[in-house]
């Protein structure tokens, strides 16, 4: 009996001799065992290999007692664990019994090898399982949060090098995936959604970035030959198309080869498809628009009409008014309507409809619509008249019950704008314009009525304090956004509602996870970490068909209160338009809003993330040394 044959003998038969066994042979040994069992492995043979887990326990011992073992015997494990993937690829296609629990084998005994060789990297790692496996594709594949991703690669960074039971390793699914989000992004003619792309960008950056994770030099290399095949195999015939396809392999490439990269202005402006300046042609119609516009009349409400905002706003698309008579609010919301001033059909229109929202950074600002219209004719300036969309709510103010509401189209003349620190000052004070005075002790009466009809469920991630002004003005935009939604979900005419719905399943399937991780003490952090993202999961979204909303506890919800700011609100102006304004409307006309509504949803909806990434890194550009504050 030969050396390695004594070996095997004591590993199946006595295992505690091969502690008295000279460690260097012992460790060569176990390694031709493996190595022999594994090339010689038949799915049809009904054997017991079950002394192999036993090995990789031994393995483990002589790998913090030999010196050289990790030089010596890497290049072993890799191919030993490649020849393990391909034989879980090339599972038998009969469903016998022997080579169904043979496939399992498999499956425990390359889980077993990978948390074998990622401790030659990491220390202190949780005994891994599938369930944590199950976990970190749920955050990384289904959630696309960044933030828990990033906090799982600090928390559990050997996980990012696990593999599935099918031994391909989960890096290479990201890769997989970033590539089918820049094949949908490259398969329109305008450029499809862009957020995934954007998303996996972003995963392969924290993943390549972290000192923590270890990702081998071969991996690496069959990584940026995946990324390399890609790029030959399409063909594209646009400039534009090949420009992105190049832009975005190349970029890959640098993550992966851990290159840094210059990120300028403009790199960010092509990267992320948001442009701070406007084309000629759009300045051109905007100037027209604003030379024929100049006079609309008087304004067709005398009513004292206010607007608060914060004191930098450049867009001011809302404002109130109130009166109250015999026991009666008469409350009114007046909103600025852009599409009294820009066609449905114009460029300008299209290209909000590209940009989908204004952006904010600090003291910089990428607008919806050109400032010459949306911060001049078009904005509830005071002293001008300007087109709105007010609606006039009769609220008794004992009951709190709605009695009545019209919505219409109006010209409303602007009192004042008055900031939220004005709002608080002259309530708290009193002021000489007795109006004004009397208006904010009715706003701020009326407000515990509008707030009735929500409650904002409590979570870890609340907002900064705000004060008593921003919360009235609030909860009467929560109030008008959700009474508009009602009217037209009622009425069943198309509308484009603001959803946040709890999806039941996808919680019992994470806190079931909770409870399989609950068997090992040491999973503790993880289930730490599925508790909060339990309680931030899913986001809210825009959809033509009304789902109501769970953060704010209400059936009905919609955006129709920023239609200078948000293209959803535009949407929203044009169906009140279509259907409530006009008395003869077609089924035709129906089915056409409907269309509509389905492509803006999905544009905002596969649009928003990259672009609040955009404004991150935008900051993190033009104030450097505040960008660990982000």
């Amino acid at each position: 009996m030969d050396y390695t044959e004594t070996i095997k003998y004591y590993l199946m038969h006595d295992i505690e001799m091969l502690s008295k066994t000279n460690k260097n042979k012992t460790a060569s040994s176990l390694i031709k065992i493996l190595k022999v069992d594994i090339y010689e492995f038949d799915y049809e043979k009904d054997i017991d290999q079950s002394y192999l887990f036993d090995l990789f326990d031994i393995l483990y011992r002589l790998s913090n007692e030999i010196r050289d073992f990790q030089s010596l015997y890497t290049q072993s494990l890799i191919e030993i664990h490649s020849a393990i993937h391909n034989l879980l690829k090339r599972q038998e296609k009969n469903n016998s019994e022997i080579a169904q629990k043979r496939f399992q084998f498999l499956q425990k005994l390359i889980h077993k090898m990978e948390n074998f060789m990622l401790s030659f990297s990491y220390e202190n790692i949780l005994d891994y399982d599938i369930t944590q496996e199950e976990f970190i594709h749920h955050l990384i594949f289904k959630a696309k949060n960044i933030h828990f991703v990033r906090n799982a690669c600090k928390q559990f960074p050997y996980i990012i090098n696990s593999q599935d039971e099918l031994g391909k390793p989960l890096v290479e699914k990201i890769i997989e995936h970033y590539l089918l989000a820049l094949d949908t992004y490259l398969s329109e003619e305008n450029l499809g959604p862009l957020d995934d792309l954007i998303y996996f960008d972003k995963v392969l950056e924290t993943i390549f970035s972290k000192s923590k994770i270890k990702i081998n030099p071969h991996q690496r290399s069959l990584f940026l030959e995946k990324l390399k095949d890609f790029y030959e195999q399409k063909q594209y015939s646009y400039n534009r198309h090949k420009e992105k396809l190049s832009f975005f392999i190349n970029n890959a490439m640098n993550i992966i080869l851990e290159n840094k990269q210059e990120k300028s202005l403009d790199y960010l402006s092509y990267k992320y498809e948001v442009h701070q300046k406007f084309k000629e042609a759009h300045l051109l119609e905007a100037a027209m628009i604003l030379n024929k516009t100049t006079d609309i009349g008087n304004a067709s409400t005398k009513r004292a009409i206010y607007s608060f905002d914060g004191i930098d706003a450049h867009e001011i698309d809302d404002a109130l008014s109130i009166e109250y008579k015999d026991g009666i609010y008469h409350f009114g919301i007046h909103i600025a309507s852009p599409l009294d001033y820009i066609p449905i059909d114009s460029i300008l229109m299209d290209e909000a409809f590209k940009r989908t929202v204004s952006l904010y950074m600090d003291t910089d600002t990428i607008p919806m619509f050109p400032p010459c219209l949306s911060s001049n004719i078009m904005h509830l300036k005071e002293g001008q008249v300007t087109h709105t969309i007010s609606t006039y709510y009769d609220i008794d103010a004992k009951s709190g019950k709605l009695i009545n509401f019209t919505v219409k189209p109006e010209k409303c003349k602007i009192t004042k704008n008055l900031t939220y620190d004005d709002f608080d000052y002259f309530l708290e004070r009193g002021c000489e314009d007795e109006v004004l005075e009397t208006s904010l002790i009715h706003l701020a009466n009326i407000d515990p009525i509008l707030k009735e009809i929500h409650e904002e469920k409590d979570g870890p991630l609340q907002p900064e304090e705000i004060t008593l002004s921003e919360k009235i003005v609030a909860n009467a935009m929560i109030y008008h956004n959700y009474q508009m939604a009602k009217l037209m979900s009622e009425r069943e005419l198309p509308f484009i509602y603001r959803c946040h719905k709890l999806n039941e399943e996808e919680q019992k399937k994470l806190t079931n996870l909770q409870e399989r991780l609950r068997s090992n003490q040491s999973n503790q952090t993880m289930i730490d970490v599925i508790d909060l993202y339990k309680s931030t999961y899913p986001k809210a979204y825009y959809s033509r068909k009304n789902a109501g909303h769970y953060n704010l506890e209400l059936p009905y919800y919609s955006h129709f209160t920023s239609p200078l700011r948000r293209y959803a609100d535009v949407i929203a102006h044009q169906c009140i338009r279509e259907f409530i304004f006009k008395n003869n409307y077609s089924q035709e006309d129906i089915n056409r809003m409907e269309e509509t509504i389905d492509k803006a949803t999905e544009m905002i909806n596969k649009k928003r993330d990259s672009l609040a990434d955009y404004e991150i890194q935008y900051l993190r550009y033009k104030y450097p040394k505040q960008k660990d504050a982000h």
